[in-house]
């Protein structure tokens, strides 16, 4: 559908998940990755998934990974198929559930955070704070929201430039993105 190729779109925009290996474009090593090939070696060393881990085991078992010495490269030459969620719903219900999982993951463990998972609530507490202080209420929204707006349509559009027509789409999947992580950070806290 429409829904699920704009919201595929959106899976590669930097913007959208911040800078990870499904948003990469070029070869070399990365901070993370998705559908990773390893060598038993690394199994061996760095043991199976944890099975207490409900969701993101693999980011878990990853971060041990890492932590164990090995490095990571994203190599774009390599396909893998994605398979997007069909509705806006499903998006933002994966982006929750992402999001509190990882909450979970690094309270428990120490790992899996990174930066980048960070920024929307900080963004939102931020700009909750400059619109209640610096503006009348009115305008500093205003201007926050039509702020994220133009990032939101800008990285879109950089992203999706051959197939404009998703624009609507993937930028609507972008802002359910964001929505579902500050949801799930928020509720995790």
């Amino acid at each position: 559908t429409r829904t699920a190729r704009g919201i595929a779109m959106a899976m590669r925009n930097p913007f959208t998940l911040g800078p990870n290996a499904m948003t990469r474009r070029r070869p070399g090593r990365t901070s993370s990755t998705h559908w990773m090939a390893v060598t038993r070696e690394w199994v061996n060393r760095c043991g199976a998934f944890d099975t207490k881990c409900v969701r993101l085991e693999d980011c878990d078992w990853y971060e041990r990974m890492i932590g164990s010495g090995a490095t990571a490269r994203f190599e774009p030459s390599i396909t893998s198929r994605y398979f997007p969620r069909d509705t806006y719903g499903e998006q933002f219900r994966i982006q929750v559930l992402n999001a509190w999982h990882r909450l979970r993951l690094f309270s428990r463990t120490g790992r899996g955070m990174r930066v980048r998972h960070l920024v929307p609530p900080l963004t939102f507490i931020m700009g909750s704070v400059l619109s209640a202080t610096l503006f009348p209420w009115q305008y500093g929204v205003s201007a926050i929201v039509a702020a994220y707006a133009g990032l939101v349509m800008v990285s879109t559009a950089w992203v999706i430039a051959p197939e404009l027509s998703l624009l609507f789409h993937a930028s609507t999947a972008t802002i359910v993105a964001h929505a579902g992580h500050l949801t799930g950070m928020i509720a995790g806290t």
